[in-house]
This record gives C-alpha cells, sequence and structure tokens, in this order.
C-alpha cells in the first residue's frame, strides 16, 4: 500500500471540512504545499484538515 495524506478543506459556508484533494506521502505541517506558486497562496488563507492514509492496489482509501 501506498501512503498519502488526504486533504479537506473548511467550506465557510456550510463549516463543513469537505475532501480536496490527496497528496503522495504523510505529509508534514498543517496546510497543503501546491505544485505551483499561486495554489500555494491561495490556500494559505483556508482552514485545512488532513488524515493520513494509504492507497491500496486498487486505489481506494484506506484509513487505519
Amino acid at each position: 500500500m501506498k501512503e498519502i495524506t488526504v486533504w479537506k478543506k473548511l467550506n465557510n459556508t456550510t463549516k463543513i471540512f469537505e475532501h480536496n484533494h490527496i497528496e503522495d506521502g504523510h505529509v508534514d505541517g498543517d496546510k497543503p504545499i501546491g505544485k505551483y506558486p499561486n495554489q500555494t497562496k491561495g490556500w494559505s488563507s483556508e482552514t485545512w484538515y488532513k488524515i493520513f492514509a494509504f492507497l491500496d492496489e486498487n486505489n481506494k482509501i484506506i484509513v487505519k
């Protein structure tokens, strides 16, 4: 199984964390870093929640 970090972003209207994206590996820090500088800048003002998980051979997310 492959280590991943599942990122959820707070929806300011509903006040619920919603799935945003998956990143390879178990990522340090409390905010994701984008592939492009404008992503990182845009994401920096958001509230994030991360879950360390695994991706199995069928691309199913496994949380242990």
